[in-house]
């Protein structure tokens, strides 16, 4: 997936991350880096949820405003997305 320079703006190692109220549930919204992803857990807090999803290698915690789009359960496979502003990067500490 491509990052904006003004994410990156350097050279070198380091990790990307989107938080978790970040991350869209359901149909990409445009523009959006997208990932299909399995529903591992489903965590109701009140207000929200809290999904834990594996994509590939990588393990994505989603917040999802109550209520839960109809049909979303334990190991059912849904799309994922989230804006190129809000991807953060992280530097490698290289000292």
């Amino acid at each position: 997936m491509p990052i904006p320079e003004d994410i990156i703006p350097w050279d070198g190692a380091g990790t990307l991350f989107v938080r978790p109220h970040h991350i869209h549930l359901g149909a990409p919204q445009a523009g959006a880096y997208t990932c299909t992803a399995r529903v591992e857990d489903i965590v109701y807090t009140g207000d929200r949820y809290l999904i834990t999803a594996q994509a590939g290698q990588y393990r994505l915690c989603v917040e999802q405003p109550a209520p839960l789009p109809a049909g979303i359960s334990l190991g059912q496979d849904v799309p994922l997305s989230w804006l190129p502003r809000d991807v953060r990067f992280v530097a490698e500490d290289r000292t």
